[in-house]
């Protein structure tokens, strides 16, 4: 059961467990936390950004900047980390967004999806973002490199499970891949080998047939029987028998 805190309760566990690393804790505060940050009037812009940058949540952080830029830089807060704060300060300086995006009104937080926090891990797939969102993400790669690299240290035991679980699948998927597009090619080789020998043998037209039947099946696509059990409901053709 979640404690029952208030907003400005949740703020110091949110810090403090960041501070101390207490991943499970710090998870909790961020739920609690998280409807703050589509409420306007809950929080101003200055404390919404410092509560990301404790999250260290690329995406809402963005979001935040494209909000606020390129109208004023950040105004000092103590929810924002100073060396953050330079950062933040000195954007307008490093970068100003092309005349066509400084008119265009970004929607309003109230009125964007609900925070990724919000979602179980791995989030689901997101639509492309705007360009005025790829711009800033590309102008300050470096410091959202950082704020990534951070944030791996506060992931749970459960997160870091996961995100090995689907680490190790991805490379098996990959050594897999790799595996059939060396045996189909070297397959190919071998039938190509094979017409351009002179003369006919019924030896050599066995081999041929049965490399291009077994190219066709590497050519087939695989089904996971964990992901798809479509195949196992299509119809067989075959009509029940009247009793």
């Amino acid at each position: 059961m979640k404690p029952r805190l208030d907003k400005d309760a949740w703020i110091s566990v949110l810090k403090l467990s960041t501070q101390w690393r207490f991943n499970d804790v710090r998870k909790l505060a961020i739920r609690a936390l998280t409807p703050l940050l589509v409420d306007p009037v809950e929080l101003d812009e200055a404390a919404k950004l410092g509560i990301d940058i404790a999250f260290k949540l690329t995406n809402i952080i963005i979001n935040h900047l494209r909000d606020m830029m390129p109208a004023k830089p950040v105004p000092p807060s103590r929810d924002i980390p100073p060396p953050i704060a330079v950062v933040l300060g000195d954007m307008p300086v490093r970068w100003t967004p092309p005349p066509a995006m400084i008119h265009v009104q970004p929607p309003s937080i109230a009125s964007r999806s609900p925070s990724p926090v919000s979602r179980p891990f791995p989030p689901e797939p997101q639509t492309p973002p705007p360009v005025l969102h790829r711009t800033i993400l590309s102008s300050f790669e470096s410091d959202f490199a950082d704020l990534s690299a951070w944030q791996q240290q506060f992931l749970t035991r459960e997160e870091r499970a996961e995100r090995e679980r689907v680490k190790k699948e991805r490379i098996e998927r990959e050594a897999e891949e790799r595996r059939l597009k060396e045996l189909k090619e070297a397959k190919r080789a071998r039938l190509a080998e094979l017409q351009r020998m002179e003369g006919e043998s019924q030896l050599r037209k066995e081999e041929e047939e049965q490399l291009r039947k077994e190219l066709e099946e590497l050519e087939q696509p695989k089904i996971d029987d964990d992901d798809d059990w479509s195949a196992l409901l299509r119809p067989t053709g075959r009509k029940k028998k009247k009793r």
